[in-house]
């Protein structure tokens, strides 16, 4: 298995640090030696009873070994065992109750949500997470909220249906990992010596140049998208003192005008 990312250079005594120094150095030596450390083992049961028709699903969890959990207590196994069942047994239901309620949407995700989520899809590795994540909140798509958890910007929302319409002319939807996957796999290919590099240059650059064609030629279905986030935006603009005008023009042959945000030309 490959190491930590980060992982501890010395040894530091507590008084040494700030508290909040102290609990991130100790994340990482926690990591580091559990990153090390004998599994833990555990033995879930997941037991499928029907009632009435209806299908009821429970699990349980026996904790046999704890090992790297031992060093590592952010993670946690609680024992919680379930009875002995045998298949095909016939249980006495003693008590039914009716709870009246509605679906949920499924939280926002938090980083180690999406680190997982990249995970799944093949995207990135342990060392480039954190810095994927860090570039989607500087480019504003996503910003954290109050409670740590990773909210879409106007921004974010209005490329994703972007490119989601886009799709829908192009066949490309770039709002999907698949791309971004099969570059990462061809270069885990080359590590492998299964591929070259020029190989996959020239995989990478076409896939790149298609995007951009596709785009180019679908750029309509895109803007319309992002028109209807920012429709507020043109009767600003409109407001703004006129600073110069004719300031460029666009591939269409329209003149672009450049306009100042505030009175102070800002």
């Amino acid at each position: 298995a490959a190491p930590p990312p980060i992982h501890p250079v010395a040894c530091v005594e507590r008084g040494a640090l700030s508290d909040e120094s102290w609990r991130v150095y100790e994340l990482v030596t926690r990591h580091t030696l559990a990153a090390c450390s004998p599994d833990a083992r555990g033995s879930r049961t997941e037991v499928e009873a029907t009632v009435g028709g209806e299908f009821f699903v429970t699990s349980g969890l026996v904790v046999l070994e704890r090992g790297w959990l031992e060093i590592y207590p952010y993670s946690n196994w609680v024992n919680d065992p379930l009875p002995r069942f045998f298949v095909n047994e016939r249980l006495v239901v003693l008590a039914l109750e009716m709870v009246e309620s509605q679906t949920q949407p499924p939280p926002l995700l938090t980083e180690a949500d999406l680190i997982s989520l990249m995970d799944r899809s093949g995207i990135g590795t342990d060392a480039t997470m954190h810095d994927h994540i860090q570039k989607i909140q500087t480019r504003h798509y996503a910003l954290k909220n109050p409670e740590g958890r990773l909210e879409p910007s106007k921004l974010g929302v209005a490329l994703v249906e972007g490119y989601q319409r886009f799709a829908a002319e192009g066949g490309l939807d770039l709002s999907k990992p698949d791309l971004r996957a099969q570059m990462e796999q061809s270069m885990t290919a080359i590590a492998r010596g299964e591929h070259t590099r020029d190989q996959f240059l020239q995989s990478a650059i076409a896939a790149t140049k298609r995007c951009f064609t596709a785009l180019e030629n679908h750029a309509p279905a895109l803007d319309n998208a992002l028109s209807q986030h920012f429709a507020g935006q043109a009767v600003r603009a409109q407001a703004s003192p006129l600073l110069q005008a004719g300031f460029s023009a666009c591939r269409c042959g329209a003149r672009l005008d450049l306009r100042g945000s505030d009175p102070g030309g800002q």
